[in-house]
């Protein structure tokens, strides 16, 4: 207990909670905001059972809700030893005690039980500075690959002003893993542990049972490998269309980062076949050398080649993406936290 107990009721949030945290976010966040009109994704993000995640700061002396800090969990198939914040916002402080956002982010592991609050999407000029100095967080800006279809001389989602001479390369095979008993016959998540700690029920909502979203999910053998043989690896993958023109977008991989590095031919025929411009990945804690080795070039700071990263609506654009963490080998990808949803209603 300390001085914001005693103007505030800090607690996490449940379902009868639901339509005040998508009024407070259309009224504090966003005015029209997905996550403030749309029922099914707002419950699809936050909603598990009878709980909201969110941790809320209720003022007792009038019971409006005066702040809010929003989490996905990392795991779905039990409580979660690491989760994503999303949505964090105060009312005016003017209105309330200073730093009441600072005590929400505070109580999110204790409320939650969760061991890690790992963040993607920050803002560099406020976010990042308070998860440094108070929350005593590592902060760093992903980094983003990108191989360009190898039979397209024109580009309108990208801006190609250089073109790198890279080797694409052989050695490994994309497997579609059509369902999720696919995915769990193919590659035993439990037997490939990293940060955070996904299992195969998330991997299941997330990536098969998304409301409106389509991801294809891979898994990636050495070539020749028997079709029975377990995957060490799986990459996630997701189309997008901007008019007449689209592009694939890697959101996600788990398991042997090495093989990564073999795969680079199979991309390049996804390139090809499915006439998009190119694929991209932006990930921080991933081993680069592999995914050079594949055929990428890593987009710099400062580069004259755009590849885009906001589509809803599109903005031709290079964007940078950080993120927070406190273990070394946290592992992040576009699909982690809130990076990956829709944004238009």
């Amino acid at each position: 207990m300390n001085k914001y107990d005693e103007v505030y009721d800090i607690r996490l949030a449940t379902a009868d909670d639901q339509a005040a945290i998508m009024q407070f976010i259309d009224n504090y966040w966003k005015k029209g905001h997905i996550l403030g009109s749309n029922e099914i994704l707002f419950e699809y993000e936050f909603r598990e059972g009878n709980k909201i995640n969110a941790v809320l700061a209720i003022k007792k002396s009038t019971n409006s809700l005066e702040g809010i800090l929003c989490f996905l969990n990392c795991a779905k198939g039990g409580a979660s030893p690491d989760l994503w914040g999303s949505l964090w916002k105060v009312k005016d402080e003017r209105e309330n005690m200073p730093f009441l956002g600072i005590e929400l982010g505070k109580r999110i592991l204790s409320l939650t039980g969760a061991e890690n609050h790992l963040g993607s999407g920050l803002n560099i000029n406020t976010t990042v500075p308070i998860r440094e100095r108070l929350f005593k967080d590592q902060c760093a800006k992903m980094r983003h690959f990108y191989m360009l279809n190898p039979e397209m001389v024109d580009f309108k989602i990208a801006s190609i002003e250089n073109l790198a001479s890279t080797t694409i390369s052989t050695g490994a095979t994309l497997v579609p893993l059509h369902s999720a008993s696919d995915f769990v016959a193919a590659f035993d998540i439990a037997k490939h542990p990293q940060i955070p700690r996904k299992d195969a029920a998330y991997i299941e909502y997330r990536y098969y049972n998304h409301p409106i979203y389509k991801y294809q999910v891979f898994a990636i053998k050495p070539t020749g490998a028997m079709p029975t043989d377990a995957a060490n690896a799986v990459v996630i993958i997701r189309a997008i269309q901007v008019e007449d023109r689209a592009i694939l977008r890697i959101v996600d991989f788990l398991g042997d980062q090495k093989l990564f590095a073999m795969v680079g031919a199979n991309l390049a025929q996804l390139l090809i076949a499915g006439n998009y411009e190119y694929i991209d990945f932006y990930e921080h804690g991933f081993t680069a050398e592999y995914i050079l080795a594949a055929g990428f070039v890593e987009r710099l700071a400062n580069d004259a080649n755009i590849i885009p990263n906001y589509f809803e609506p599109f903005l031709k654009r290079n964007i940078d993406i950080w993120v927070h963490y406190k273990p070394d080998e946290t592992l992040f990808f576009k699909a982690d936290s809130d990076q990956d949803r829709p944004s238009i209603v």
